[in-house]
Parts: C-alpha cells; structure tokens; sequence
C-alpha cells in the first residue's frame, strides 16, 4: 500500500483509483462460508458465486472519525456505478466515506449521502473539497449531510438509479428511486428476518449476491442487489442464452445452461402463464400440479409465483421417492422460493393419484389445475415467444442437439425454432410420440434407467442427474460440435 501522508498524496492515489476497477472473480463451485449467518436467500448472482476482490489499498482518509466504521473499498461501489449505468447515487450512511470517495471517482452527475456524526461530517467535507476537482466530473453536484438519513429531506428533483442503503430505511428510498434504479445493500447489516419482509415490497426484486472479499477469498460479506421496477424485469427469467464449451474424450460440446436460471427453462415463459389463468378465471385461489417428483417445473412455478409476489397457495402432488436427493433438494428450493407450497406425497402410479386429484378439486371450486408437464398450447406459444429472440443468433450455428424429452414440449418448440437442427431426443420416464415430427431430424435414444434413478456419471456442469443428466447415458454417441441442451440444474443457495 502507498503511504499516505499529505493531501498531495491522498490526491495521487485518487488519480490512481479513478483509473482502475475492481476484479470479479465467478465460480459454479459451492463454497460454505462460516462468517456468513444469513439464511433465505439465494447467494447467487446470474447462476453463479461472484467475489469483488479487493485488495484494500485505497483507504484515503485515517482518523478515528472515521475508522469506527465498517471500512469498505471504494472500487466496489466503482463497480456498480459502471454496471448499471448510474449517474444519481444516494448513501443513507456515509461513514468510513469509501462509497463517497469511489463516487466522486466515477463518472456520476450526482450524490447525496448523509451522516449524523458531526466529527466524521466535518471530514466528509474536506473529502469533497480535496478530491472532487481531479474526479471525472469535476462539476458532479456532490451533497453531504450531517443528520440521521430518517430525518434527511432527499432533493425532490432528482430520481436516484443506485442507492447503498442500510435494509431499515429501504421503504423511505423507494419512491425516490428512478424506474430500473438498484439498491445496494451491505449483508453485514440484515437479517433472516429483514429479507423476508423485503421480499414483500411492491416494485422491487432481488437480483442477486455478490461477494465483497479479499484477495485469497478468505473471508467474504455478502452484498444483496435488488431493482427497482414495475414490471418484473425480464433477465431474472427470460435472460439471454448462456453457453458453455467443454471439451470431453477428444470431442467439444457446447452446453446451452439453463442450469443458470432459477427454475430452468419453463420459467422463461411460466410467469406469463400464471397471468393467463388469472385473466382465465379471476377467482383463483389455488394452482394445483402434479408432475415427476424429480421435474423441475414445481420450482419453476415456486419461482414465478414469488418473483409475482403472489398470494396464491400451490399444491404439489409428488409420488414418494426417499432413495433420491435430487428430489429432496427440488423440493425444498421449492418451498424456499415460495414458501406457500402445500406437497401430497403418495406411494401411488399417477393413475391413482388423478381421482384423487379430480375429487380435490370437486370440492375446492377455487383450484386451478395445471396441464401435466406443463403440456398445453398456450404455454407452448408463450415458451416459443420467448425463446425466438433469444436463440435467433444459434439458428444456423447448432448442426445437432441433445436434449432430454419427458412431456416433449420443450422440444416441440426447439423443434420449430432450430430448423436447421437435428435432434438426439432422450426419452425418460413415459413414452414420448415423436411420430408427427420429420424423422430425418430426429434420433431417439430411451432411457435404460428407471425414472427415478439418477446416472453415476461425473457430469461437467450442474443438472439433475436423474432428469437431464441421462443423456450421458449416451455419452458415446456425442459427436464432436454438438450441443446439449440442460434444462435445469439444483440451483444452489448457502
């Protein structure tokens, strides 16, 4: 680290940061920290683990005004002010004055930040003083305020796009953030208990975790990110196509990873579909559903209804299968996204569970059941109007695909938009009638493997092993270049 000593070197080192970013470091791999206390809630970010890396370095000011506070590192709100594109920032709590430095270190047009400790105040002037002429905007209206952020009277004439805040004062803010705006919240100040009235805040949705660490990922506080918007913004689930090369036995694959979306590739379109039922029958009370215990689409709807912040109970009927983690884990990420799930576990084939079904449903006029597998053509359009824009680019580019086919309505809808395409279609569980399609495009490898049992292969990327996971029971057959598509994986929270 410089020495610092004189303004002169303050001023030096500033330059410095404005010309430099933090690194960000992602992982798939699951990591448990200890320090980290907080539950409910998904650390992940875009599908992954994400560390902002610091190294400390740029603590400008030492005085014991300001070293009571939690010290941070200017470069993260840095970070953040470049990736969301903000140029109106808001610091309910200024303190240690990193988010007020990296600030003035950004191409901003405003902050606003305040702090009721008149020692630490006093500071913060001189901070603006010295600094705000060699940021990159020397004309940034830069506001500091000595008083309690309950008792600040924010400027009526500007909407904030990127607000640091402490969780308490999030209902003050909301109104005075800018549609698309995001709000930065430091996990050391939350608790369980917060997140989950957060949660219920109209207009906002939480987007994702990232790691404030050091450099060596020892020890790491969690940041919570959430926006603004009032509708439900469209990347938590319809985001772009990911894809991932790896290279297996001499061959390359592309792997298309829908494992990244909560909920996987049906909740691209199961949002809308909840709409649609509404607009349907109004009366709703109660969705009802049942399909393989091992499917994914129960946390698909889990997730549709929370990012909704729907009030609607869901009844999952499941067949009883205790030999199977996979299933366990679907269930409980299931009722941690939306936790009003009610599971009928039963020892039955689907065939007697139907009647048991319908006589529910008799006697409970307010029910809604969904079509198995999600198997209806209203769903298949709007799973098709999502997925056209976004695999556009891949049309002329995927010669073959792999892909698992239980209800057969994900393929269905590839099949229409990959017209160059041909299909290596793994059937499992029941028997999938493929007979209306061209042949020529299509293979069909069945599953030797009961619906239930999961492949023991060590399989490169997250999937359910017992669902998507055997098409590795063809590994064999994959030929280099070819694409798989994996629908979902066991998405990971600590």
């Amino acid at each position: 680290m410089d020495k610092i000593d004189t303004d002169a070197d303050r001023i030096k080192l500033f330059k410095k940061l404005c010309t430099e970013s933090i690194k960000r470091y992602s992982t798939e791999n699951y990591v448990s920290y200890p320090n980290i206390k907080i539950s409910n809630i998904d650390y992940l970010y875009g599908g992954k683990y994400n560390y902002l890396l610091s190294d400390s370095k740029y603590h400008l000011f030492n005085s014991l005004c300001l070293n009571k506070y939690h010290k941070s590192d200017p470069l993260i709100i840095k970070y953040f002010i470049k990736k969301f594109k903000a140029i109106h920032i808001l610091d309910c709590i200024i303190g240690s004055a990193d988010q007020l430095i990296g600030s003035i270190a950004s191409e901003i047009s405003s902050y606003t930040g305040t702090d009721p400790d008149p020692c630490a105040h006093s500071i913060h002037l001189d901070i603006v003083n010295l600094l705000k002429p060699y940021g990159p905007n020397p004309n940034a209206e830069i506001q500091v305020y000595n008083s309690t952020y309950q008792d600040l009277i924010l400027p009526p004439y500007i909407e904030f796009d990127l607000v640091y805040i402490a969780p308490a004062d999030i209902k003050k803010t909301i109104s005075s953030i800018k549609n698309g705006g995001h709000i930065i919240i430091n996990g050391r100040a939350v608790s369980t208990d917060i997140l989950s009235k957060i949660k219920l805040i109209p207009n906002l949705y939480y987007v994702g975790n990232m790691f404030y660490s050091d450099v060596f990922l020892n020890i790491s506080h969690p940041i919570f990110i959430y926006e603004k918007n009032s509708q439900i913004p469209p990347h938590l689930y319809n985001p772009p196509i990911s894809v991932s090369d790896i290279d297996h036995k001499n061959k390359h694959l592309h792997i298309i990873r829908d494992d990244y979306l909560t909920g996987g590739t049906k909740c691209r379109a199961v949002i809308q579909f909840i709409q649609h039922i509404l607009t349907l029958k109004p009366n709703t009370t109660e969705l009802i559903y049942l399909g393989a215990s091992n499917g994914y689409a129960q946390v698909a709807l889990a997730y549709g209804l929370y990012l909704l912040k729907s009030n609607l109970k869901l009844r999952l009927y499941a067949q009883s299968v205790p030999n199977l983690p996979e299933v366990n884990k679907l269930q409980l990420l299931t009722k941690y996204l939306y936790p009003n799930v009610t599971y009928i576990h039963l020892q039955k084939p689907f065939k007697e569970i139907w009647p048991l079904i319908d006589a529910y449903i008799k006697s409970n006029p307010t029910t809604y059941l969904l079509p198995f597998g999600m198997d209806d053509d209203i769903f298949k359009q709007l799973i098709l109007d999502a997925l056209l824009p976004r695999l556009a680019p891949f049309v002329d580019i995927i010669p073959r695909m792999w892909m698992v086919a239980g209800s057969g309505v994900l393929f269905s809808v590839l099949y229409r938009i990959l017209s160059k395409t041909h299909f290596c279609v793994v059937q499992v569980g029941k028997e999938v009638n493929l007979s209306m399609y061209d042949q020529t495009r299509i293979i069909l490898y069945k599953s030797q493997m009961k619906l239930y049992e999961a492949i023991k292969t060590d399989i490169p990327y997250a999937t359910t092993k017992s669902y998507d996971g055997k098409i590795w029971e063809f590994e064999s057959e994959f030929a280099d270049g070819d694409w798989i598509w994996n629908v979902a994986g066991i998405h990971q929270k600590i």
